[in-house]
């Protein structure tokens, strides 16, 4: 399976960690980078729980 982020996909990301960055920078970038690994991970295990 291959997984396609959009544009808009990663803007919405980017709009996410905006709200959090000016409370907490570096939990700002983890939060971005572990939602894009997660929907990564989808093309290997695509029935994969939110909660793994």
């Amino acid at each position: 399976m291959q997984v396609v982020i959009t544009d808009t996909a990663k803007l919405d990301l980017h709009i996410s960690g905006d709200s959090v960055r000016p409370h907490n920078s570096a939990r700002a970038a983890s939060f971005i980078e572990k939602r894009l690994d997660h929907c990564l991970a989808l093309a290997d295990c695509p029935r994969r729980s939110s909660t793994d």
